[in-house]
């Protein structure tokens, strides 16, 4: 298809010239990406920081490709700050302008989203930042496994108060696993319960088996200051199992 090649090559002439034609928040491959969802995952952020002031309503951005995921949740994987931040701009223009398109048909495409989350978005833009992906991860989940920084931090100061406990207790997991340690300790600080939640996949794994997953090398500063966080809490006595020689 001649737009999704366009696409790719991130060829904004092609749909400018096309703009009559085109249906800008319309998926154009196999995969059920849009063209928003393609500019996401380019180098240049150019292609679909225009496209984004082309989209008509909240329903071209939170439209699924065929794996889940919108084209914010992209963003965030491919660690595009700049890009994560113009789209909550948009949303929240949207909003202000009451301009929804078929929101309630987008977001409960399948399995995925439901009405309270639909009147969620309508209400704040920045809700775009917690519709969920592929597999139920969050945007702020994806940067975090894909080792974006900036965007993290970013995305968990925005985020980090509509976080439910199984959700907490992921990210925590993920923090550690992936090398945010300061943000996993920033986290743990605020909800010590974490210190021996499990998550709710396999009901096995704590913050204990996260920190004995990472290198030798990093684990002796990691367990101090997990520690220091947690000398009146009960893991402070397991921590003394886990690192008698």
């Amino acid at each position: 298809m001649i737009s999704y090649r366009a696409a790719l090559r991130g060829d904004w002439k092609y749909y400018i010239d096309e703009k009559e034609k085109i249906n800008f928040g319309a998926t154009i491959s196999d995969n059920e990406y849009t063209a928003l969802h393609i500019g996401a995952t380019l180098k240049s952020c150019k292609f679909a920081r225009k496209l984004l002031h082309e989209l008509d309503g909240l329903e071209d951005l939170v439209v699924r490709n065929k794996s889940g995921n919108t084209a914010f949740c992209l963003a965030a994987g491919s660690g595009k700050l700049e890009l994560a931040m113009e789209m909550i701009k948009v949303a929240q223009k949207m909003v202000n302008e009451k301009k929804y398109g078929n929101l309630e048909l987008a977001m409960i495409k399948e399995k995925y989203g439901n009405l309270e989350e639909v009147e969620k978005m309508k209400n704040n833009g920045e809700y775009l930042a917690q519709v969920k992906g592929n597999e139920e991860m969050s945007p702020l989940l994806l940067a975090v496994l894909f080792g974006h920084e900036e965007i993290t931090y970013w995305l968990y100061h925005l985020t980090k108060t509509s976080l439910k406990p199984p959700d907490r207790v992921e990210l925590f997991l993920a923090l550690i696993k992936n090398g945010f340690h300061e943000l996993a300790l920033q986290l743990l600080k605020e909800h010590k319960e974490l210190a021996t939640a499990h998550d709710e996949i396999e009901k096995k794994e704590t913050a204990l088996h996260a920190l004995a997953q990472l290198p030798a090398a990093n684990q002796q500063g990691v367990w101090k200051r997990i520690k220091r966080c947690f000398n009146r809490c009960q893991f402070s006595s397991i921590f003394k199992l886990f690192t008698m020689p």
